[in-house]
Parts: C-alpha cells; sequence; structure tokens
C-alpha cells in the first residue's frame, strides 16, 4: 500500500513502489503491526480488540463471512489514515495511529489499525482490502478512494492473491500476543509529466532501473524489519529471545512483502527468487560472521542462534546454499563443561527453544544434505549431538548401557533410529566426500564421553569404504565390531568364488580391528565399560563369520582372534576388579569354549581337505597368522595356543607318514623355520624332532641355508636326546644310547664325513660316544670287558658293529670281526658259566661230605 506523507492532496497518488526515484529522499514508508488483546471471556456478544491489515476481498468492502454483511472499506490519507470498517456490533474502530516510536530507528512511521471484531471470527479467515482515502482541499466532495486491484492485475500468477489473517487458537488467550503485517513502503508519485513517466516506462522496460530502485526499497525496508535474531551475531547471552515470536514475525514480513513486490509489480520473477535475494542472503551473510574464527560470540548465544535460523528456514522453506548449511551445521555444534559434567547449551536450549520445532529443524538439516546432487558432506553431523539430546535418545554424560541389539532392524542401539532413511540414503552416496572425514570426526571425538551413542551414529551413517578409517583408532572398539557384524552380514557372498569390493574392505577391517587390539593388549589400555560388550558382540562377529562359505578363511580366522583378545580383555577386567561375575564367568567360559573348538577344528579342516591344494607353505602359514605371540600368561590366550598347538602337531604327524611329505616338512623347515612366530616355531620343531630320525637317510640339504640350520637342528636334536639318556654320566648310559638310539650311527657317519657342521657341544658328545665305543671294544679284544656290559651288546650286536665299522672307515676293524670276537667271548662266557655251575655243583657236594668222625672225633677234612 502507499501512503504519502506530503503533498498527497496535490499529487495523485501511486501504488507503485519504484514510481520515482527523484523523491525517495522524502518518503516514509509504513509498517502496519497487528496484535491480539483479549479485553473479556468469551460471549457471542463479547469483543477482542485485533489489529489487522490482512487480505481484502475483490469486491472492495470488508465482509463479515458469516452473516455477509457489507461493510465500509479500510481506508488511509495523507494526514490522517482511518478505518472505515464497522465492527461486529455497530460501532466504528478507531482510525490509524501513527506510531513513529515502534518503527525501527525512527526512520518510519508505524501504522497501528485496531479493529474490534468477534472472538469467532479470529477462528476465521478475515478477507480485507486497502484502499486509499485523497481528499481533496479544495474539494471535500470530490473525495474518493483509490482501490489495489490485485485480482484483476494479477490472474494467473500461481501465488494466493488473496490477503488472509489467520489467527492461532492457542495465542487468544494471551493479552500480550501480537501480529505483525507488512505491506511494503508507500511512496510519492514523482512530480513530472505525463510524456516523461511514458518515457520512463520505456526506458525501464529495456534497463529495469526502476524495478532495481524497487527492489532496494523492498530489501531495504526488509533489513530495517528483520527481528535482530537474525540480523547480526548476538554476543550477550542476556540478549537471547525466545525462539519463535521472531520467526512469525519474518513470516509476516516476507508474505507482505511478496504479496506487495511479486504478486503487484513483479519486481522478481517468482516467490523463490524473492525468497532468494532477501531472506537468504541475509541469512547466509549471518551464518558468515558467526562462523568466523574471530567471532566473539559465546557458544551458548552461537547455539541459540543458529538454531533459530534452523527453525527459521524449516518454517519459512528457505532454501540455504550448501556452503551456508555447512556453517549452520558446524554453528549448531555443542561443548561440554567436563568439570560439572553438562552440556554448555542444553539448559539454555531447553528454556529458550520449543523442542517440537527443533526436532523438525534438524531432522530437515540432515535431510539437506542427502540431495547435494553429485556430493557428498558429513557436516550435518556436528548436528547429532544437540539431535541426540532433544530426542531424547541420551542424557549429557550417560553412563553406557548393557543393551546388545545392534543388530535389530531399528536401529536404536545406532542412536539413528529418528533420521533412519537419511542415515541409509547418506550411507548409499559413493560420492567423494567435499570434506575429510578427519576434520568432521576430530571435532566430534571430544563429545564422545558426553554423548555415547554420537560414535554409534557416525559409523551408521558412513559406507563400508569408509569402515577401514573409522574403526582404526577414532570410535569405541565395541562400535567398531557392531559395524563389523552389520557389513559381514551385509556383504554375505552371492557366489563362493566371487570377492566384492565391500567384502573385501570388510576383510581389511578385521585385520585393522585385530591388530588395534594387540595394540590394546600390549599397552594394558582398557575398555573401561564396554568389556563385556565388546566381547558379546565380537562373539556375534565369529558366528556371522562362520555362517559364511569355508572359503573365506580370513574372514572367519581373524574374527576368532578378535573374539580371544576382546574374552582375555574382558576376563582380566574382572580378575582386577574382583568382581563377584559368577553367572558371567559361566557363559563367558562357554562363548570361549565354544570360539576355541571352532577355531581349531575349521584349522584342522583346512589344512586335511587344502593342503594339498594350497601347499604345505601356504597351510603352515595360516596356522602361523593364528597363533598369539606373548599371550601375557592370559589363560585365555594360552587355551588358544596350546588347542591348536596340539592340534597343529596331530596333523603334520599324520602328514608326515607319507615319506615325500615328511621330506618336504623338513626341507621346508630347515629353509624357512625362522619366519615363523615362537610359539609355532617350537610346535614345528618338535614336529621335527619326531620325524627327523626318518629322514637322516634320504635327506640332503641343498643351500647353505639349509645345510646350516640342518645343521643347528640335528644338533639340538642330538642334545636334547643326549640330555634325557645321559643321566648318571657313567659309561653304560653313553654305550645304551649309541646302541639303541638308531640315528646315533647316523650323527656318526656324518661327523666322521664331514658333510655337517655340528655345534661345537654335539661333537665333544659324538667325539665321546666313539671313545666309548673304541674302549669297549678294546676291552671285548682284550677279554677284559664286563659280562652285564657284553651281554647288552650281544643284545644290539648290529648297531653296536655298525658303529665301530663307521669309526673305522680304513677297514682296519671290519664289522664281521668285531661281529666274531664278541660271538668268541660270549661263548667264553658260556663255556665259564657253565664250569662255574660245575663247580658250583661240586662244592655242594662237597659239603655234604664235611664234618665229624665218629671213632676219633675229629673233623674230616678234604
Amino acid at each position: 500500500m502507499t501512503i504519502p506523507t506530503e503533498k498527497m492532496g496535490e499529487l495523485e497518488t501511486s501504488t507503485d513502489p519504484a514510481n520515482s526515484k527523484q523523491v525517495l529522499d522524502n518518503v516514509m514508508p509504513c509498517k502496519l503491526n497487528t496484535s491480539n488483546d483479549s479485553t473479556q471471556d468469551a460471549t457471542d456478544n463479547e469483543q477482542l480488540m485485533a489489529v489487522s491489515n490482512d487480505d481484502f476481498l475483490d469486491n472492495g468492502s470488508n465482509i463479515n463471512e458469516k452473516t455477509n454483511e457489507q461493510q465500509e472499506p479500510m481506508s488511509e490519507s495523507d494526514t490522517d489514515t482511518g478505518s472505515g470498517n464497522d465492527s461486529a456490533d455497530g460501532s466504528e474502530s478507531e482510525d490509524c495511529e501513527n506510531n513513529e516510536s515502534l518503527a525501527p530507528e525512527g526512520k518510519y512511521v508505524e501504522c497501528i489499525l485496531e479493529i474490534y471484531l468477534h472472538k469467532y471470527l479470529l477462528q476465521n479467515t478475515i478477507h480485507y482490502k486497502y484502499c486509499f482515502d485523497i481528499r481533496h482541499k479544495e474539494d471535500p466532495q470530490k473525495n474518493e478512494y483509490v482501490w489495489e486491484d490485485y485480482r484483476n492485475r494479477n490472474k494467473g500468477h500461481g501465488l494466493d492473491q488473496n490477503r488472509k489473517f489467520f489467527i492461532d487458537k492457542n495465542m487468544l488467550p494471551k493479552d500480550d500476543s501480537t501480529w505483525h503485517q507488512y505491506d511494503g513502503v508507500a511512496v510519492p508519485d514523482a512530480d513530472e509529466g505525463v510524456f516523461k513517466r511514458i518515457g520512463r516506462a520505456i526506458k525501464n522496460s529495456f534497463t529495469g532501473e526502476n524495478t532495481k530502485a524497487a527492489m532496494g526499497i523492498c530489501k531495504e525496508f526488509f533489513c530495517d524489519f528483520l527481528p535482530p535474531l537474525f540480523k547480526a551475531p548476538i554476543l550477550k547471552d542476556l540478549d537471547l529471545p525466545v525462539i519463535g515470536d521472531e520467526i512469525e514475525q519474518v513470516k509476516m514480513l516476507m508474505n507482505g512483502l511478496r504479496n506487495v513486490y511479486v504478486v503487484d509489480y513483479q519486481c522478481w520473477r517468482n516467490a523463490v527468487d524473492f525468497k532468494h535475494e532477501t531472506i537468504e542472503t541475509f541469512m547466509t551473510t549471518l551464518l558468515d560472521e558467526m562462523s568466523k574464527d574471530s567471532s566473539t560470540q559465546t557458544n551458548t548465544a552461537q547455539v541459540i542462534q543458529a538454531i533459530g535460523v534452523a527453525i527459521a528456514c524449516h518454517c519459512l522453506e528457505i532454501q540455504l546454499s550448501h556452503k551456508a548449511l555447512r556453517k549452520l551445521c558446524k554453528c549448531l555444534l555443542v561443548t561440554i563443561d567436563n568439570t560439572n559434567k553438562s552440556v554448555v547449551e542444553w539448559e539454555p536450549v531447553k528454556r529458550l527453544v520449543n523442542s517440537d520445532k527443533l526436532k523438525k529443524a534438524l531432522t530437515w538439516i540432515a535431510k539437506q544434505f542427502t540431495s547435494l546432487g553429485d556430493v557428498k558432506d558429513p557436516s550435518w553431523m556436528y548436528c547429532l549431538p544437540l539431535f541426540h539430546l532433544v530426542f531424547g535418545v541420551c542424557t549429557p554424560f550417560e553412563e553406557k548401557t548393557k543393551v546388545i541389539d545392534h543388530a535389530n532392524d531399528k536401529p536404536i542401539w545406532w542412536g539413528v533410529a529418528e533420521i533412519q532413511d537419511v542415515v541409509a540414503s547418506f550411507k548409499s552416496n559413493n560420492n567423494k566426500s567435499l570434506i575429510s572425514l578427519d576434520t568432521v570426526v576430530n571435532k566430534l571425538i571430544p563429545l564422545f564421553e558426553m554423548d555415547f551413542y554420537l560414535p554409534r551414529s557416525i559409523v551408521a551413517s558412513f559406507s563400508c569404504s569408509d569402515l577401514h578409517k573409522l574403526t582404526e583408532q577414532w570410535v569405541p572398539i565395541e562400535v567398531a565390531c557392531a559395524a563389523l557384524v552389520y557389513w559381514t552380514k551385509t556383504t554375505r557372498e552371492t557366489y563362493s568364488s566371487l570377492y566384492n569390493d565391500n567384502e573385501k574392505k570388510v576383510d581389511e577391517t578385521l585385520n585393522v580391528i585385530l591388530d588395534r587390539f594387540q595394540r590394546e593388549s600390549s599397552s594394558g589400555k582398557g575398555l573401561n565399560s564396554s568389556y563385556w560388550m565388546t566381547h558379546k558382540i565380537s562373539y556375534d562377529l565369529v558366528m556371522e563369520a562362520f555362517s559364511h562359505h569355508p572359503n573365506r578363511v580370513s574372514k572367519r580366522l581373524r574374527s576368532v582372534k578378535i573374539f580371544l583378545h576382546s574374552s582375555a580383555m574382558y576376563c582380566s577386567f574382572h580378575a582386577e576388579t574382583e568382581q563377584d561375575t559368577t553367572r558371567q564367568d559361566t557363559e563367558s567360559k562357554q562363548l570361549i569354549n565354544t570360539v576355541v573348538t571352532k577355531g581349531s577344528n575349521f584349522l584342522t579342516h583346512i589344512t586335511n581337505d587344502e593342503h594339498l591344494l594350497w601347499g604345505l607353505e601356504k597351510t603352515l602359514e595360516i596356522w602361523n597368522s593364528e597363533f598369539i605371540e606373548n599371550p601375557r600368561a592370559d589363560p585365555v590366550l594360552q587355551e588358544w595356543n596350546n588347542s591348536i598347538s596340539t592340534k597343529l602337531q596331530t596333523v603334520l604327524k599324520q602328514m608326515c607318514t607319507n615319506s615325500l611329505t615328511r621330506e618336504k616338512f623338513i626341507a621346508h623347515f630347515c629353509r624357512d623355520g625362522d619366519k615363523y612366530n615362537t610359539t609355532m616355531h617350537a610346535c614345528l620343531e618338535n614336529v621335527a624332532f619326531e620325524v627327523i630320525e626318518h629322514v637322516l637317510c634320504s635327506y640332503s640339504p641343498i643351500s647353505d641355508t639349509e645345510r646350516i640350520r640342518y645343521s643347528d637342528l640335528l644338533s639340538r636334536f642330538f642334545n636334547d636326546n643326549w640330555e634325557r639318556a645321559y643321566k648318571t654320566h657313567v659309561t653304560i648310559d653313553i654305550l645304551h644310547l649309541a646302541i639303541t638310539w638308531s640315528p646315533m650311527k647316523h650323527f656318526v657317519k656324518i661327523q666322521n664325513q664331514k658333510t655337517l657342521t655340528f655345534h661345537e657341544g654335539c661333537v665333544d658328545k659324538i667325539q665321546q660316544v666313539c671313545a666309548t665305543i673304541e674302549s669297549i671294544r678294546y676291552s671285548i679284544h682284550a677279554g677284559s670287558v664286563d659280562v652285564r656290559m657284553l651281554k647288552f651288546i650281544q643284545e644290539h650286536l648290529d648297531p653296536f658293529c655298525d658303529l665301530v665299522a663307521l669309526m673305522h672307515k680304513d677297514g682296519t676293524i671290519q664289522r664281521q670281526v668285531t661281529s666274531r670276537l664278541i660271538h668268541l667271548r660270549m661263548k667264553e662266557v658260556e663255556s665259564y658259566n657253565i664250569l662255574a655251575e660245575l663247580m658250583r655243583r661240586f662244592l655242594t657236594l662237597c659239603e655234604q661230605f664235611q664234618g665229624k668222625d665218629s671213632d676219633t672225633g675229629h673233623e674230616r677234612k678234604f
């Protein structure tokens, strides 16, 4: 509408706010303010005073919709703006009142129009239309009304051309409620002739000069009446308003200016362009100021003001740019007070913000980031802490609950049940992120302690390609395990022979989590209250992994080790805290036994079924990776090592019954034995010691490395058996070892031939054996051998003769000679034994004749 401030009686009033640029300095724009003051409780005869300046009727008059009673139109003049609208009881309302003091900075004249209406009318849409009462000073009879002709001029424009005034019922009882109706800036016509007007109109059709001027007036007016909440950063917490009235005020301002500058004068092609150049521009500028590093806003003021912007954007359907949305999210990031264990902004938010509107606004923001086209931006996650608080997902610094429902279809455990669709859409976006994951997560990590759902929501929102980075160090380990359960299930193979990219990512992440467990175990880093949860979730991971095809070896075995480490830390925690958890311990032991059995049996299965296909080396590499190095005397880890060690030795011994496999095993052990971990090496060494005596006569090392390691193996093998046999350090022990232990002749042969280089101690022992055998041979030759020793040699004649022959390679003492000599000595022993028996019998007979003579009484002597 237009209200000239001077010369109104001399000039015809124009309703075009950009009709004249020349007189803009003399303009006194107008804002119409509406308010509702309840004077009495409701009866049909009781009145409500409402300041209204909203809609119009196309017949140019104000009509009571219920009674269809035509009333005088509202009118305004240059000196006394008034209303000809009769109230429902027949009384005439007061004229408009100019309240310049209510206008911003005294720049405008604010006209307040008070109209008395029945209360029941406020529950309906009230139509009205503006007119201008032009009063001629010379001839008052020529006074006339100039009406706004919206309908005739703007048919088919696509916008609502009727101005409607609607009062919310909830606001009726409030005496201090105020409604605002803005209808733009009123300017007088330019003082120029008709030809100039025509020329200026033609020029405007080419240059748009007048249109630009009108747009400038509109923007200036908009800026002046924009509430302080949306003008500039609020620096003091005390200046923060209750979020609500300002948004309604902006809504009224937008609607009023749209009717004048878009519908009436078409300064903008459509309401979208108008909104972009007004409210969106102001909001973007405000967010730029708020998000500057140099901003002096308090955290509370920034969050509250950002909430106001978010609610306004949602209510007014303001489409912020991607950059502005990102800044808005950063401003919505709350801060914590670690001393008081609280969220700094939470109490002000509860006091100043309507929670329902905030919920809708936060959900709206998240959805905006799913419709960015070919880009991906995780900045919306800055809103997650506030989102969780507002939706009641958690309370600040709430203790983590022992709830294991991470596999449910509704992601309550993940903290994103309210925005499940948003998370699914963001997760499926495979475009490259505009902001690095590090940037977002590093800002959110300090809030993990306050909101244990926060890392869960972050992980739930990203795709499998980001899982590796997220789980490496950022998120709690129970969340990482739960994510692995989800993606292991999601990436289940369609064909056993095919591996998709996501499945490979899961396998990589399994290794990352396992390394993380090992680091935390070695460093003694605890999992705090997450022990039990991690223990249970990692068991779910094992069960899910074992439901996949058996050829997913890495997936199965990595999940087993993850479970073992989590169980070890869980059991250690309860042992240190001495908690009474008998039932939990029993359940945990059952889970541990189940997994240990599954894992060790699976290792045995793949060794028996696949070693011919994979080869011995690959099979042993798999076993080596499953031994846990340095188990820290942990019962769980030691139980696992002992179990698979026993299984492996059993399997290898069974495999080595085949002579070809046996030689391959010894060759591999000598060539690559050092690459295995300590526990695995000891296990292989035990097997090698048991099978090496079967390959002494057939295996020949090829390379120098094999020869050295084979010599070392034989030396330790010899020393080990020496220590077990040579206990009393007497000759008979050496003889017993030499002729009863079959590998001894091979050691003597190797030593004499110098084909291998034994350890010095081993060489000394072999030489001691040779010296002992030679000494015994000499005593046999000399006839001074101990009879028991000779009998023992007779029982092991061949090994003894072989050793003697090996010791005399020059042939000076042949095997047959030694054998005949032993037989000769044994015959001598037999002859001696026969003679000894005869002597024994003779002496016995002699004793029978020994006694006294009966005649003389003397003893008989022989």
